[in-house]
């Protein structure tokens, strides 16, 4: 530091420099010395406690629905569980499983992964409902996160800007959609909406890696074979990919657009020709 008047002499407290922001110099004068320290600025100090806060505050309703659901499932099939994995439990246990019945219609949807997460958790827990209660629970969390993720893309206003994804989080883990948190049934709606939702995210990232553009064509499979309505984000991904990357990566863009188109065609025929008897 320099002095007040000639022939001063001046001691300056170290302080990190990262943390120079949050401390403003102060000055003190002892015995003829000028002693320069760094202050602790309160609101600085607050900041960084909001922030070390934050991941408890965004996963708290994702706690306590857990233990929502931990407290009110019930160990019982129920309703639609009666028709999509329980008729294949015989076939399991006797190891004469068939594509049949891998490739089951429930409704207007082919469920084909919902049913092999189902039946691979009935292998390996005997068919237990909680199982697949917990395991839709998890793909539910799994799509919260990625629109924590495509929230962080808005770059919102202030230091915590996260926390304007807190209503987000309150109202996707909201108890009012009971049936959907303890209905084993609905792993076809969490698979397919938590490989929609991956496959979007990764449209937008494709342009920086072709992994990135497998996954999301192999998630946008996963969702289209899991509810009817999963065919949508062949369309959307389209959009995506058409706008992802900016200016600067046409020719990269070109070829990701005609690789999801093709890729999209192919999964329809499917979808539509592979339609087992109902």
């Amino acid at each position: 530091g320099q002095s007040a008047r000639p022939g001063a002499r001046t001691l300056v407290h170290p302080c990190p420099a990262e943390e120079v922001a949050d401390y403003p110099l102060e000055s003190h004068r002892v015995f003829g010395w000028r002693i320069t320290v760094r202050k602790q600025n309160d609101r600085g100090a607050t900041q960084r406690l909001l922030q070390a806060a934050l991941p408890v505050i965004l996963l708290l309703p994702v706690v306590i629905t857990f233990l929502y659901v931990r407290a009110f499932s019930v160990e019982l099939p129920y309703c639609d569980d009666w028709g999509i994995v329980i008729p294949q439990l015989p076939h399991l246990g006797t190891g004469s499983l068939v594509w049949s019945d891998l490739n089951v219609q429930h409704n207007e949807s082919l469920i084909l992964f919902p049913q092999l997460v189902g039946l691979a958790a009935a292998r390996l827990a005997g068919y237990r409902a909680f199982v697949s209660i917990y395991i839709s629970y998890s793909f539910l969390c799994g799509s919260l996160f990625v629109l924590f993720l495509l929230c962080q893309r808005l770059r919102l206003p202030g230091r915590p800007g996260v926390l304007w994804f807190l209503p987000v989080s309150v109202f996707f883990m909201s108890w009012r959609q009971s049936e959907g948190l303890l209905w084993s049934a609905h792993l076809v709606n969490t698979m397919a909406l938590f490989f929609s939702l991956l496959a979007l995210y990764c449209c937008i990232h494709a342009h920086r890696s072709s992994y990135i553009f497998a996954a999301a064509v192999v998630s946008a499979w996963i969702a289209t074979f899991s509810m009817a309505s999963g065919v949508l984000v062949w369309a959307i991904g389209w959009i995506y990919l058409a706008v992802s990357g900016g200016l600067e990566l046409p020719k990269a863009r070109r070829r990701y657009v005609a690789g999801w188109s093709l890729a999209g065609v192919a999964c329809i025929i499917c979808f539509l020709l592979d339609r087992p008897a109902y």
